[in-house]
């Protein structure tokens, strides 16, 4: 039985992705230490910590149910916090393995579509992918890497 085509390019970009995205996590980690939190990462942290205690779904304790935010990442991150312990990069390193698995996948399926070129090309352009590769080293759901480009052509990732 003969492999598939494109799966070793596949792994290969996965591999790459997984350096580019664990490097870029490690070398801003060691710049500044919070660098992976953002103003949003915050909420979810707190809606992850009430769920997590509290079997809530509220920004605290005491506060009123949540009612802007769907509870899908918090219920992740609650779910991260009771395996790995309440330590936010735990979390980041999870959206770091879910972007590499989305390269891997990316590669995997153009190499069963167009052949090994085409997986190698696709997954390489994914894994070196600047806004993807930015907010997977963040606490974000990826939501706002979709959104409308801010003014001066910035992309909400680089904020």
């Amino acid at each position: 039985m003969s492999a598939p085509p494109g799966w070793r390019a596949a792994l290969a970009a996965a591999a790459l992705a997984l350096s580019v995205r664990a490097g870029l996590f490690v070398a801003a980690s060691r710049v500044h230490p919070d660098s992976f939190m953002t103003p949003d990462s915050y909420g979810y942290d707190a809606l992850a910590r009430t769920l997590l205690h509290d079997a809530r779904f509220a920004a605290s304790p005491v506060g009123p149910p949540q009612t802007r935010r769907t509870p899908g990442f918090p219920l992740l991150i609650a779910a991260i916090y009771a395996v790995a312990g309440e330590d936010p990069r735990a979390v980041v390193l999870v959206g770091i393995g879910i972007s590499v698995l989305t390269v891997w996948l990316t590669a995997w399926v153009a190499g069963r579509l167009w052949g090994a070129r085409a997986a190698l090309i696709a997954g390489v352009l994914l894994a070196l992918d600047i806004p993807s590769a930015t907010a997977s080293r963040r606490l974000l759901t990826g939501e706002r890497c979709w959104r409308r480009p801010r003014s001066r052509g910035r992309s909400a990732c680089f904020s």
